[in-house]
C-alpha cells in the first residue's frame, strides 16, 4: 500500500513573513523544490516560494477578474467556475508533477489564503497529508508593510483583506495538524519556533540546519515596519475587529490558547463578517472599476507624455532647420555681396 504523499502549505497574508519563515521548513526535510522565485527588494532574502504554484495562482485570481482587488476568499460559485474552466486538472497535475520525488513537500504563497476552497479540492482529490502552517503579523505593520510594498492605499481594505485572509485560513486548515507562528516571535527566537512546527506537524529537526537558519538567514534589521499598540477610533469597527482576531491567535502562537478554546469565537467572527459581504463585494466591484480607470489614465498620459516628447522633438528638428536655413542665408547673402564685387572689378576693367 502506498504511504500517502505529504504537503504542508504555508498560508497568510501578505506581507505577514512567510517567507522568513518557509525557509526554515527545510531544517526539518521539508522540500521546497528547485523553481524558486529568487530575491528582490520586497524580500531581501528570497520568498521561498515555487514560481509555478505562483503563476499558476495568480492565473485563477486573474481569470476571476479582480486579482488585484480580491479582499474575500472565493465562494463555492467560483470555486466551481475554476474547475469547470479545465484549472483542476492543471493544478492537480502541477501538483503531482512537484511532489512526485519529495517525501515532504512545502508550498507557500499568500494567494492560497482566498483560494483554500479550490485548492483543498484538489489536494484531497489527489489523496495528499495536508498540513497547514499559518504566519501571523500585525494587522497594522501588514497594512504599513502593503503600502509601501504592494502599494495598497486604501488601509480600510488592508485590514479588511487582513480579516478575510486570516479567516479563510482558519475555516479551511481546521480538522488538519497546523500551528500559527507569528512574524515577531519567529524573529525573536526562531529555534523555538522551528521546535514548535515541528512537534506539532510531526518533523524531525536537523540541528546543523536549524543552527544555520537562526544564525545567517534570519535577521530581524529587515522588519521595517513594526508598530506597537495603536490607540483605535472609537467608531473603527474593523480595526477593533482585527485586533481583536491578530490578539486571540497570538495567544494561541503563544501557546497560552488552543484552536480548540477559540471555536465559539469564530463562529462569531464568521457571523461579524458575513454581515459585511455585501458591502465588501461592492468594494471589490468599486475597486476594480477605479483600478481600470486608473490604467485608463495611466495609459492616457503615457499617450500625452509620448505626443509631448514627439512635439519637442519635432521643436526641435524645426529649430534645427531653421538655424540651418540660417546659415544657409547667411551664405547666400555672402555669395551675392561676392557676385556684386565680381560683377564691379568687371565692370571696372571693361571701361578701362
Amino acid at each position: 500500500m502506498n504511504k500517502k504523499k505529504r504537503v504542508i502549505i504555508v498560508i497568510g497574508t501578505h506581507r505577514s513573513g512567510s517567507s522568513a519563515f518557509t525557509k526554515g521548513l527545510t531544517s526539518m526535510g521539508v522540500s521546497l523544490g528547485d523553481s524558486l522565485i529568487g530575491a528582490n527588494p520586497y524580500n531581501q532574502k528570497g520568498h521561498w516560494e515555487d514560481f509555478e504554484f505562483n503563476k499558476l495562482n495568480v492565473s485563477l485570481l486573474d481569470f476571476l477578474g479582480n486579482r488585484d482587488q480580491r479582499i474575500r476568499a472565493i465562494n463555492e460559485e467560483e470555486r466551481e467556475r475554476l474547475c469547470r474552466h479545465d484549472f483542476f486538472c492543471k493544478a492537480s497535475d502541477l501538483l503531482i508533477q512537484k511532489i512526485s520525488d519529495h517525501k515532504i513537500f512545502g508550498i507557500k504563497n499568500p494567494n492560497f489564503s482566498p483560494l483554500l476552497p479550490f485548492w483543498k479540492k484538489v489536494f484531497h482529490a489527489n489523496d495528499i497529508d495536508l498540513s497547514f502552517v499559518i504566519t501571523l503579523r500585525n494587522p497594522w505593520n501588514v497594512a504599513t508593510s502593503s503600502y509601501f510594498y504592494l502599494k495598497t492605499k486604501d488601509q480600510e481594505v488592508a485590514f479588511w483583506s487582513w480579516i478575510s485572509y486570516l479567516l479563510s485560513c482558519l475555516e479551511h486548515s481546521s480538522g488538519y495538524d497546523r500551528i500559527i507562528v507569528e512574524y515577531q516571535e519567529l524573529l525573536k527566537d526562531p529555534a523555538h519556533q522551528m521546535q514548535r512546527v515541528a512537534h506539532a506537524l510531526r518533523l524531525t529537526i536537523n540541528s546543523e540546519a536549524l543552527q544555520e537558519y537562526c544564525e545567517e538567514f534570519i535577521d530581524p534589521s529587515l522588519c521595517h515596519y513594526q508598530e506597537e499598540k495603536k490607540t483605535l477610533d472609537n467608531d473603527c469597527f474593523y480595526k477593533k475587529f482585527a485586533m481583536e482576531i491578530y490578539e486571540t491567535l497570538l495567544s494561541i502562537a503563544q501557546d497560552q490558547t488552543s484552536f480548540h478554546d477559540i471555536g465559539r469565537l469564530m463562529h462569531q467572527w464568521k457571523k461579524q463578517f458575513l454581515q459585511t459581504d455585501a458591502l465588501l463585494v461592492m468594494t471589490e466591484k468599486n475597486n476594480l472599476k477605479i483600478g481600470k480607470l486608473e490604467d485608463i489614465i495611466f495609459k492616457r498620459e503615457q499617450t500625452i507624455f509620448n505626443l509631448g516628447k514627439m512635439v519637442n522633438n519635432q521643436l526641435y528638428s524645426i529649430a534645427d532647420s531653421c538655424k540651418k536655413l540660417h546659415q544657409k542665408n547667411l551664405q547666400i547673402a555672402f555669395l551675392e555681396h561676392h557676385y556684386e564685387q565680381c560683377n564691379q572689378e568687371i565692370r571696372l576693367l571693361t571701361q578701362q
